[in-house]
Protein backbone atom coordinates (compact mmCIF):
# COMPACT_ATOMS: atom_id res chain seq x y z
CA UNK A 1 0.00 0.00 0.00
CA UNK A 2 1.08 3.58 -0.67
CA UNK A 3 0.43 6.60 1.50
CA UNK A 4 1.04 10.25 0.69
CA UNK A 5 0.71 13.64 2.30
CA UNK A 6 -0.24 16.57 0.11
CA UNK A 7 0.43 19.50 2.46
CA UNK A 8 2.75 20.60 5.23
CA UNK A 9 1.49 19.62 8.68
CA UNK A 10 2.02 21.42 12.00
CA UNK A 11 1.60 19.06 14.96
CA UNK A 12 1.83 22.08 17.30
CA UNK A 13 3.94 20.21 19.88
CA UNK A 14 0.94 18.15 20.87
CA UNK A 15 1.66 14.61 22.04
CA UNK A 16 2.03 12.38 19.00
CA UNK A 17 1.10 8.70 19.10
CA UNK A 18 3.71 6.91 16.97
CA UNK A 19 2.49 4.86 14.03
CA UNK A 20 3.15 1.24 14.91
CA UNK A 21 3.48 -0.50 18.27
CA UNK A 22 4.14 -3.87 19.86
CA UNK A 23 1.39 -6.37 20.39
CA UNK A 24 0.55 -6.96 24.06
CA UNK A 25 2.17 -10.40 24.11
CA UNK A 26 5.44 -8.96 22.78
CA UNK A 27 5.36 -6.17 25.35
CA UNK A 28 5.49 -8.74 28.13
CA UNK A 29 8.90 -9.97 26.98
CA UNK A 30 12.15 -8.29 26.05
CA UNK A 31 11.51 -6.02 23.08
CA UNK A 32 14.78 -6.91 21.39
CA UNK A 33 14.60 -8.91 18.16
CA UNK A 34 10.93 -8.30 17.50
CA UNK A 35 9.45 -10.12 14.50
CA UNK A 36 6.57 -8.92 12.29
CA UNK A 37 4.11 -11.07 14.24
CA UNK A 38 5.14 -9.26 17.43
CA UNK A 39 4.08 -5.84 16.21
CA UNK A 40 1.35 -3.73 14.69
CA UNK A 41 3.97 -2.12 12.49
CA UNK A 42 3.67 0.14 9.47
CA UNK A 43 4.22 -1.61 6.17
CA UNK A 44 4.14 -0.17 2.67
CA UNK A 45 5.35 3.06 1.09
CA UNK A 46 5.03 6.43 2.79
CA UNK A 47 5.88 9.34 0.48
CA UNK A 48 5.95 12.78 2.06
CA UNK A 49 6.19 14.36 -1.42
CA UNK A 50 8.80 16.77 -0.06
CA UNK A 51 6.45 18.24 2.52
CA UNK A 52 7.31 19.16 6.11
CA UNK A 53 5.91 17.96 9.41
CA UNK A 54 6.58 20.57 12.08
CA UNK A 55 6.86 20.32 15.86
CA UNK A 56 6.89 16.56 16.46
CA UNK A 57 6.65 15.68 20.14
CA UNK A 58 6.87 12.18 21.59
CA UNK A 59 7.58 12.38 25.30
CA UNK A 60 7.06 9.10 27.12
CA UNK A 61 7.35 8.65 30.85
CA UNK A 62 5.95 5.16 31.35
CA UNK A 63 7.80 2.21 32.81
CA UNK A 64 9.66 -0.51 30.92
CA UNK A 65 8.79 -2.25 28.73
CA UNK A 66 5.93 -0.99 26.56
CA UNK A 67 4.94 2.50 27.54
CA UNK A 68 8.26 4.20 27.17
CA UNK A 69 9.53 2.96 23.81
CA UNK A 70 9.28 3.48 20.05
CA UNK A 71 9.48 7.26 20.22
CA UNK A 72 9.32 8.39 16.59
CA UNK A 73 6.94 9.41 13.84
CA UNK A 74 6.80 5.70 12.97
CA UNK A 75 7.33 3.66 16.11
CA UNK A 76 7.78 0.32 14.31
CA UNK A 77 8.08 -0.49 10.62
CA UNK A 78 8.01 -3.88 8.88
CA UNK A 79 10.16 -5.55 6.21
CA UNK A 80 9.52 -4.13 2.76
CA UNK A 81 8.75 -0.62 3.99
CA UNK A 82 9.89 2.57 2.27
CA UNK A 83 9.69 5.99 3.90
CA UNK A 84 10.83 8.88 1.74
CA UNK A 85 10.70 12.55 0.78
CA UNK A 86 9.85 14.09 4.13
CA UNK A 87 11.23 16.78 6.43
CA UNK A 88 10.62 16.97 10.17
CA UNK A 89 11.22 20.48 11.49
CA UNK A 90 11.63 20.64 15.27
CA UNK A 91 11.45 17.42 17.28
CA UNK A 92 11.27 16.69 21.00
CA UNK A 93 11.73 12.98 21.64
CA UNK A 94 12.34 11.20 24.92
CA UNK A 95 11.83 7.67 26.14
CA UNK A 96 13.48 4.39 27.08
CA UNK A 97 14.23 2.39 23.91
CA UNK A 98 14.13 2.85 20.13
CA UNK A 99 14.13 6.58 19.57
CA UNK A 100 14.55 8.39 16.25
CA UNK A 101 12.77 11.25 14.53
CA UNK A 102 11.41 9.12 11.70
CA UNK A 103 11.58 5.47 12.82
CA UNK A 104 11.98 3.80 16.21
CA UNK A 105 12.55 0.15 15.21
CA UNK A 106 12.80 -1.96 12.08
CA UNK A 107 11.74 -5.45 13.14
CA UNK A 108 13.32 -8.73 12.07
CA UNK A 109 12.35 -10.24 8.74
CA UNK A 110 10.11 -13.31 8.85
CA UNK A 111 11.91 -14.83 5.85
CA UNK A 112 15.49 -15.00 4.63
CA UNK A 113 16.15 -12.86 2.74
CA UNK A 114 13.45 -10.45 3.82
CA UNK A 115 12.11 -7.62 1.73
CA UNK A 116 14.50 -4.65 1.73
CA UNK A 117 13.76 -1.53 3.77
CA UNK A 118 14.53 1.93 2.44
CA UNK A 119 14.77 5.32 4.16
CA UNK A 120 15.26 7.96 1.47
CA UNK A 121 15.47 11.75 1.35
CA UNK A 122 14.52 12.32 4.98
CA UNK A 123 15.58 15.53 6.73
CA UNK A 124 15.57 16.58 10.36
CA UNK A 125 15.87 20.35 10.77
CA UNK A 126 15.22 23.09 13.33
CA UNK A 127 15.56 22.36 17.04
CA UNK A 128 15.97 18.73 18.04
CA UNK A 129 16.18 17.17 21.49
CA UNK A 130 16.51 13.37 21.41
CA UNK A 131 16.99 11.89 24.85
CA UNK A 132 16.90 8.54 26.63
CA UNK A 133 15.05 9.13 29.90
CA UNK A 134 15.90 5.99 31.80
CA UNK A 135 19.18 5.05 30.26
CA UNK A 136 18.56 2.27 27.77
CA UNK A 137 18.10 2.02 24.10
CA UNK A 138 19.24 2.80 20.61
CA UNK A 139 18.86 6.41 19.63
CA UNK A 140 19.49 8.17 16.32
CA UNK A 141 18.56 11.32 14.48
CA UNK A 142 16.72 9.37 11.76
CA UNK A 143 16.39 5.77 13.04
CA UNK A 144 16.66 4.13 16.45
CA UNK A 145 17.49 0.51 15.63
CA UNK A 146 17.31 -2.12 12.91
CA UNK A 147 17.17 -5.60 14.38
CA UNK A 148 19.86 -8.24 13.86
CA UNK A 149 17.81 -10.31 11.39
CA UNK A 150 16.10 -7.37 9.72
CA UNK A 151 16.09 -7.01 5.95
CA UNK A 152 18.82 -5.30 3.96
CA UNK A 153 18.58 -1.60 4.79
CA UNK A 154 19.26 1.38 2.54
CA UNK A 155 19.63 4.81 4.14
CA UNK A 156 20.00 7.28 1.29
CA UNK A 157 20.17 11.08 1.27
CA UNK A 158 19.07 11.38 4.88
CA UNK A 159 20.13 14.65 6.47
CA UNK A 160 20.28 15.87 10.06
CA UNK A 161 20.83 19.64 9.81
CA UNK A 162 19.68 21.07 13.12
CA UNK A 163 20.28 24.15 15.24
CA UNK A 164 23.53 24.28 17.19
CA UNK A 165 21.86 23.68 20.55
CA UNK A 166 20.37 20.37 19.40
CA UNK A 167 21.71 17.13 20.87
CA UNK A 168 21.27 13.39 21.16
CA UNK A 169 21.90 12.28 24.72
CA UNK A 170 21.66 8.88 26.38
CA UNK A 171 22.92 7.35 29.60
CA UNK A 172 23.25 3.57 29.87
CA UNK A 173 22.11 1.61 32.89
CA UNK A 174 24.26 -1.30 31.74
CA UNK A 175 21.52 -3.84 31.03
CA UNK A 176 21.13 -3.86 27.25
CA UNK A 177 23.16 -2.80 24.24
CA UNK A 178 22.97 0.97 24.16
CA UNK A 179 24.05 3.04 21.17
CA UNK A 180 23.65 6.57 19.89
CA UNK A 181 24.38 8.06 16.47
CA UNK A 182 23.63 11.13 14.42
CA UNK A 183 21.76 9.13 11.75
CA UNK A 184 21.07 5.73 13.35
CA UNK A 185 21.50 4.43 16.87
CA UNK A 186 22.20 0.81 15.93
CA UNK A 187 22.17 -0.79 12.47
CA UNK A 188 22.40 -4.45 13.45
CA UNK A 189 21.05 -6.02 10.27
CA UNK A 190 23.08 -9.07 9.28
CA UNK A 191 21.82 -8.58 5.71
CA UNK A 192 23.83 -5.37 5.58
CA UNK A 193 23.24 -1.62 5.62
CA UNK A 194 24.09 0.77 2.81
CA UNK A 195 24.34 4.42 3.86
CA UNK A 196 24.91 6.93 1.09
CA UNK A 197 24.61 10.68 0.68
CA UNK A 198 23.82 11.17 4.37
CA UNK A 199 25.08 13.88 6.70
CA UNK A 200 24.69 14.97 10.30
CA UNK A 201 25.63 18.04 12.31
CA UNK A 202 24.10 17.02 15.63
CA UNK A 203 26.19 16.49 18.76
CA UNK A 204 25.92 13.03 20.30
CA UNK A 205 26.88 12.31 23.90
CA UNK A 206 26.32 9.85 26.70
CA UNK A 207 27.51 7.09 28.98
CA UNK A 208 26.86 4.33 26.50
CA UNK A 209 28.46 1.37 24.81
CA UNK A 210 28.85 2.82 21.35
CA UNK A 211 28.60 6.36 20.06
CA UNK A 212 29.29 7.85 16.64
CA UNK A 213 28.61 10.80 14.39
CA UNK A 214 26.71 8.58 11.94
CA UNK A 215 25.97 5.40 13.91
CA UNK A 216 26.52 4.10 17.43
CA UNK A 217 26.70 0.60 15.96
CA UNK A 218 27.05 -0.25 12.26
CA UNK A 219 27.34 -4.02 12.08
CA UNK A 220 28.26 -4.43 8.42
CA UNK A 221 27.82 -2.71 5.08
CA UNK A 222 29.04 0.33 3.20
CA UNK A 223 29.24 4.08 3.76
CA UNK A 224 29.50 6.25 0.66
CA UNK A 225 29.59 10.06 0.37
CA UNK A 226 28.51 10.60 3.98
CA UNK A 227 29.51 13.54 6.14
CA UNK A 228 29.71 14.49 9.80
CA UNK A 229 30.15 18.12 10.79
CA UNK A 230 29.16 18.06 14.45
CA UNK A 231 30.44 20.14 17.39
CA UNK A 232 31.18 17.07 19.50
CA UNK A 233 30.90 13.31 19.79
CA UNK A 234 31.28 12.64 23.49
CA UNK A 235 31.71 9.33 25.28
CA UNK A 236 31.37 10.10 28.94
CA UNK A 237 32.93 8.03 31.69
CA UNK A 238 31.44 4.56 31.53
CA UNK A 239 31.68 1.76 34.10
CA UNK A 240 29.82 -1.47 33.45
CA UNK A 241 30.30 -4.82 35.15
CA UNK A 242 27.05 -6.37 33.97
CA UNK A 243 26.56 -7.65 30.40
CA UNK A 244 28.47 -5.52 27.99
CA UNK A 245 31.85 -3.86 28.07
CA UNK A 246 32.35 -2.61 24.55
CA UNK A 247 32.11 1.13 25.02
CA UNK A 248 33.68 2.87 22.06
CA UNK A 249 33.51 6.09 20.11
CA UNK A 250 34.19 7.20 16.55
CA UNK A 251 33.65 10.23 14.39
CA UNK A 252 31.57 8.01 12.11
CA UNK A 253 30.91 4.76 13.98
CA UNK A 254 31.24 3.68 17.60
CA UNK A 255 31.09 -0.13 17.25
CA UNK A 256 31.10 -2.53 14.33
CA UNK A 257 31.01 -6.27 13.77
CA UNK A 258 33.46 -8.72 12.25
CA UNK A 259 31.62 -9.05 8.95
CA UNK A 260 33.27 -5.92 7.66
CA UNK A 261 32.42 -2.37 6.62
CA UNK A 262 33.84 -0.03 4.00
CA UNK A 263 34.06 3.76 3.90
CA UNK A 264 34.80 5.64 0.70
CA UNK A 265 37.19 8.54 0.18
CA UNK A 266 34.53 11.13 -0.68
CA UNK A 267 33.10 11.00 2.85
CA UNK A 268 34.25 13.60 5.37
CA UNK A 269 34.31 13.96 9.13
CA UNK A 270 34.75 17.20 11.07
CA UNK A 271 34.15 16.93 14.80
CA UNK A 272 35.77 16.92 18.21
CA UNK A 273 35.73 13.59 20.00
CA UNK A 274 35.68 13.67 23.79
CA UNK A 275 36.50 10.26 25.26
CA UNK A 276 36.36 9.93 29.03
CA UNK A 277 37.83 6.53 29.84
CA UNK A 278 39.41 4.76 32.77
CA UNK A 279 43.00 4.72 31.54
CA UNK A 280 45.12 4.78 28.42
CA UNK A 281 44.93 1.01 28.05
CA UNK A 282 41.15 1.16 27.62
CA UNK A 283 41.06 4.06 25.19
CA UNK A 284 38.31 3.05 22.74
CA UNK A 285 39.66 4.94 19.71
CA UNK A 286 40.82 3.17 16.56
CA UNK A 287 41.16 4.02 12.87
CA UNK A 288 42.43 7.51 13.72
CA UNK A 289 39.20 8.21 15.54
CA UNK A 290 36.86 7.41 12.63
CA UNK A 291 35.61 3.99 13.77
CA UNK A 292 35.79 2.64 17.31
CA UNK A 293 35.78 -0.95 18.56
CA UNK A 294 34.67 -4.21 17.01
CA UNK A 295 32.31 -6.24 19.19
CA UNK A 296 33.43 -9.83 19.68
CA UNK A 297 32.67 -12.72 22.05
CA UNK A 298 34.84 -12.41 25.10
CA UNK A 299 35.25 -16.11 25.80
CA UNK A 300 34.69 -15.70 29.52
CA UNK A 301 30.91 -15.77 29.66
CA UNK A 302 30.30 -12.09 29.03
CA UNK A 303 28.81 -11.59 25.58
CA UNK A 304 31.09 -8.94 24.09
CA UNK A 305 34.32 -7.10 24.64
CA UNK A 306 35.89 -4.19 22.80
CA UNK A 307 38.77 -4.85 20.42
CA UNK A 308 40.60 -3.02 17.65
CA UNK A 309 38.29 -2.87 14.63
CA UNK A 310 41.02 -2.01 12.12
CA UNK A 311 41.11 -5.50 10.57
CA UNK A 312 37.40 -5.32 9.80
CA UNK A 313 37.16 -1.80 8.43
CA UNK A 314 38.23 -0.80 4.92
CA UNK A 315 38.75 2.95 4.62
CA UNK A 316 39.67 4.51 1.28
CA UNK A 317 43.29 5.61 1.28
CA UNK A 318 42.21 9.10 0.20
CA UNK A 319 40.06 9.68 3.27
CA UNK A 320 41.06 12.93 4.99
CA UNK A 321 41.25 12.51 8.77
CA UNK A 322 42.36 16.10 9.43
CA UNK A 323 38.91 17.22 10.59
CA UNK A 324 38.90 14.81 13.54
CA UNK A 325 40.12 16.31 16.80
CA UNK A 326 40.53 13.89 19.71
CA UNK A 327 40.44 15.14 23.28
CA UNK A 328 40.78 12.18 25.64
CA UNK A 329 40.32 12.69 29.34
CA UNK A 330 41.74 9.74 31.22
CA UNK A 331 40.17 9.14 34.60
CA UNK A 332 41.67 6.93 37.33
CA UNK A 333 40.63 3.31 37.16
CA UNK A 334 37.85 2.32 39.54
CA UNK A 335 38.59 -0.69 41.72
Amino acid sequence: MRFFISNDIDLENKDWTPIGKEKPAASAKSSYNNKPEDAFGFGGVFDGQNHTIKNLKVVKNGDFPANNMFCALFGIILPGTTIKNLTIENAELSGYLYIGAFVGEIVNADATPGQPVSLENLKLTGEASIVSLNGEGCIGGILGRSESLSSALTIKDCIVAVAGSSEINVTSRGVFSTFGGGIVGAAYGAAGTTMSGCSSNISVSGEIQGIGGLAGLFWNGTIVDCHVNAPKIELKHYENDVWYDSHAVGGFIGCTGKTGISIDGSSTCTTTIHAYVADTASAPLFNKGLVGAVREPSGDGTPYQKADSSDYVTIDQNFDYSGIVIENTFEPSVD
